[in-house]
């Protein structure tokens, strides 16, 4: 019998019709001392819920071991492709390896592309240049702010 988990999604995006929901760090715990292995769960809903969501329900999209991708902090952008149903997710902090160490400022990402077919699909690292010509990432003050922009095109200041 399969086991129950609870999830806490970091992000919620919609592509008009129907909701996803992205949980970063589902662990798996390996010992009484702690978790060493952690999951990202991707979810979708029914189409077209209720706007109250009295009647949403949700069905598992794609779950991966976290190894081999990039370890996010929470989600500054979530975003899914209306047609390809791609899911990318960026962070302004992050960390390419497992450890106690604290996270980054460092912009990475992940993203879940689904194969064309509707057969599963494929998780793959986002790496943003941090000297990117067309923008610079505003990581200082969008950490101490909520609700901001993630990035700014370069020489935007007076728009």
């Amino acid at each position: 019998m399969a086991s129950l988990v609870a999830l806490k999604p970091d992000c919620y995006v919609t592509d008009g019709t129907t909701i996803y929901a992205l949980d970063l760090r589902v662990p798996q715990k390996t010992s009484f001392f702690g978790y060493n292995d952690f999951y990202y769960v991707l979810v979708k809903s029914n189409p077209n819920p209720s706007p109250d969501l009295s009647d949403i329900s949700w069905s598992v999209v794609s779950v991966t071991n976290g190894d081999r991708l990039n370890i996010l902090g929470s989600p500054s952008v979530c975003y899914i492709h209306p047609t390809t149903k791609a899911l990318s997710v960026l962070s302004l902090r992050s960390k390419v390896t497992k450890g106690f160490g604290d996270l980054e400022e460092s912009v990475r990402g992940v993203q879940y592309q689904p194969k064309a077919d509707g057969g599963g699909g494929s998780w793959a690292n986002i790496t943003v240049s941090p000297g990117s010509p067309l923008f610079e990432w505003d990581s200082s003050f969008a950490s101490r702010h909520s609700n901001t922009e993630l990035y700014k095109p370069k020489d935007s200041e007076s728009i």
